[in-house]
């Protein structure tokens, strides 16, 4: 609602919406043209890619693809500030991909406080004290904010807000097969591969609930849910490390694995990380978009 209220133009906006909650508690979502839902009860759910995959399965060839999550806020004229900068990002490069950390939001008394960081665009970096260890193939990427008028080309995918041409979602589909953690690094690194560039913009148009106040928002991997499934969420993770494995070292063909446009090494060279030795050069800790 709060997306359609805020809208510019909001009979152009369609909507895919896959809700992992119980049948009694789901939206009552109006059927049309415009509304494809999917309701999935939370012990068939096999995590956030897999729920994304499902979600993506609903694009028609519209000219934008949009992912959020559910917990999220609109300024309003959102839809027509991230076509003007889509437009302006597709002339740099038309398999762009706009993706910032979103602006946090917080619920005061039932009202939406929001939280701006900036007026510029936040951007993925890695602090310097950041390093890979031994028990895991990622490092923790962080938000910056940085005081930029215009786009500034980044190399990890924020997946609570990814806008790009619709061409994206057939080049680019999401990998069912990961987990949570490693999703956002795989696709940035496929869509590197693929020739598509990440563009961190200015004045960022949504919001993000972090977490709600009292911190007892239910998660993929709470017990209550988890010890009723078929498999557990330990082994999707472990699953998802050994793909995302398989992934930069070059063992997975197909859709999901990496492109032909550019290089891993490329990447490592554009970005400052290095996954499959487990580096992080100093470009990454002071900023891609630097040069």
């Amino acid at each position: 609602m709060d997306a359609l209220l805020n809208a510019k133009y909001p009979q152009d906006i369609v909507f895919g919406i896959v809700e992992q909650t119980k049948e009694s508690n789901r939206l009552r979502v109006p059927s049309g043209d415009n509304m494809r839902y999917l309701g999935i009860n939370p012990e068939e759910s096999r995590g956030c890619c897999w729920a994304r995959a499902l979600c993506m399965s609903l694009y028609r060839d519209e000219d934008y693809f949009f992912q959020i999550d559910s917990h999220m806020i609109f300024d309003y004229g959102w839809d027509e500030r991230m076509i003007e900068a889509a437009e302006e990002c597709a002339a740099i490069n038309p398999r762009f991909v706009i993706s910032d950390y979103p602006h946090p939001f917080k619920i005061v008394d039932d009202k939406f406080i929001k939280e701006p960081v900036t007026n510029g665009a936040v951007c993925a970096y890695i602090k310097e004290d950041q390093k890979f260890n031994d028990d895991s193939p990622f490092v923790n990427i962080t938000g910056l904010p940085v005081d930029t008028d215009t786009p500034l080309k980044g190399f990890h995918i924020a997946a609570g807000c990814v806008f790009a041409d619709g061409n994206f979602v057939n080049e680019i589909p999401y990998d069912p097969l990961f987990y949570f953690q490693g999703e956002e690094q795989s696709v940035s690194i496929r869509a590197y591969t693929h020739g598509w560039d990440i563009f961190h913009i200015p004045r960022l148009p949504i919001y993000h609930l972090y977490d709600n106040n009292d911190g007892t928002r239910a998660k993929h991997w709470s017990e209550e849910e988890d010890k009723v499934r078929s498999v557990r969420w330990w082994e999707l993770d472990r699953q998802s490390k050994e793909r995302f494995n398989n992934l930069i070292h070059g063992n997975m063909r197909g859709i999901y694995g990496l492109g032909t446009d550019r290089t891993l090494e490329q990447f490592v060279e554009f970005s400052g990380v290095d996954y499959k030795n487990k580096v992080v050069y100093d470009k990454a800790t002071k900023g891609c978009w630097n040069g």
